[in-house]
């Protein structure tokens, strides 16, 4: 008898789809004990996936990274005396998990992962439209916050609020779910006509799906997104133009909605309103009031950060409010900081620009940065792909392409 075999696809729509999941699905990080280790489990999967074989890249990668870690996490102790050491761990696992699944899927990422989150989106439609006509699904995966059905989350804060309800897909919240689509999104960012060509009907359902999200952190990021899109294809078929004639009607319908809908120009002057005020007592769990929260923290420990314990990444504020309200300050980019030190970001950012498969690095460095204002993405796995991700084949650089056609010249000329 022959040996069994799974075919591939179905191991890559697997470990893609759990790779969602572990990044933000409260029914596989809010559930105890599952919580505290899913990401150990889904590296042990993705270990005998890989029949235990690490490519030599991706082995000196998680060496050089698990060193940076293990240095930054030392440093701390040092420093405040104290760190959550199964934390420290846990956020090591979650990098090998990104290295290792990086190099596991290679290209076939892309594919795959934009067919993955098309189903979310399929699914998250239909019980999106029965919360906003006032039907609820109870499950036993609940929290104060919100109730998850494993597939799609409801938010039961937002249900209470009487606020519009928004789609939270199966994640935590309507913003983290934004934010997904477009970093499936921003896997194609060198093949953008890819989107519109072999995978238009999944663009257009994680479009209509990103509207329903309601993020004003996804729209903007998606707003840059199509601008670079129209730039980018009107640049290559010469036609110039057109491209910022469509930029420039598409840059008036975005003012005009960004100052007709109350969850962009009206939420974002009220933050920034509610910020000015601010005193070093106060605090408001806003992005822009989670950075004025964060500044005192990055100050007092800026290149290592204030480790994950709240003894001492919130000793500053541990006498007014509780940990959970604490943990509720959502800026990814200033919170990372103030947790893992401005070394951790900076080397997180110049390893995304010295990808060697990635055209576009400022570009995606930029929505990063954005995207990571809106929620604490860096928590994830999913999210610390990019430095490793194939973007593409790898680009040589120009002078080396130019010493071998040289080198193919003078060999056809002998």
């Amino acid at each position: 008898m022959g040996k069994f075999r799974i075919k591939q696809s179905y191991i890559d729509y697997t470990l893609v789809t759990l790779m969602y999941c572990i990044s933000g699905n409260p029914a596989f990080n809010e559930t105890y004990p599952l919580g505290k280790i899913v990401n150990g489990l889904f590296l042990a999967l993705l270990l005998v996936v890989m029949g235990f074989r690490i490519e030599k890249t991706a082995w000196k990668t998680s060496l050089l990274w698990m060193a940076f870690l293990g240095a930054i996490f030392t440093a701390q102790y040092f420093q405040l005396g104290q760190i959550s050491f199964l934390g420290s761990f846990n956020f090591m696992v979650k990098m090998l998990c990104a290295i290792l699944f990086a190099s596991y899927m290679g290209g076939r990422l892309q594919e795959t992962a934009i067919n993955v989150m098309a189903v979310v989106c399929a699914i998250s439609l239909p019980l999106y439209l029965f919360n906003l006509a006032g039907g609820w699904i109870h499950s036993p995966i609940a929290t104060d916050l919100r109730e998850s059905l494993i597939i799609y989350t409801e938010s039961i804060g937002e249900a209470n609020s009487g606020s519009l309800f928004r789609n939270s897909g199966m994640f935590w919240e309507p913003g983290a779910f934004a934010g997904y689509i477009l970093v499936t999104f921003m896997l194609f960012i060198d093949r953008l006509e890819v989107l519109l060509g072999k995978y238009r009907r999944q663009t257009l359902l994680l479009i209509v799906t990103l509207l329903t999200t309601m993020s004003t952190t996804g729209y903007i990021v998606f707003f840059l997104f199509v601008l670079y899109f129209i730039f980018k294809i009107g640049m290559k078929g010469r036609q110039r133009t057109y491209a910022f004639l469509l930029a420039g009607g598409i840059l008036v319908l975005a003012l005009l909605v960004f100052n007709k809908a109350d969850f962009l120009g009206e939420k974002i002057n009220k933050e920034l309103a509610a910020s000015e005020k601010l005193t070093e007592d106060d605090a408001d769990p806003s992005r822009s009031g989670s950075i004025i929260f964060d500044l005192p923290y990055i100050a007092s420990h800026p290149l290592f950060g204030n480790g994950m314990m709240p003894e001492t990444r919130f000793r500053f504020h541990l006498g007014f409010f509780t940990e959970e309200q604490l943990n509720g300050f959502g800026n990814g980019f200033s919170g990372c900081i103030a947790t893992m030190g401005i070394l951790f970001m900076l080397a997180y950012l110049l390893a995304i620009g010295l990808n060697k498969t990635l055209r576009a690095k400022w570009f995606v460095i930029v929505l990063v940065i954005l995207l990571l204002q809106g929620e604490y993405y860096l928590n994830y796995p999913f999210f610390m792909l990019f430095p490793f991700l194939a973007f593409g084949p790898v680009r040589e650089k120009p002078h080396r392409l130019k010493i071998k056609l040289v080198w193919n010249r003078q060999e056809a000329a002998a």
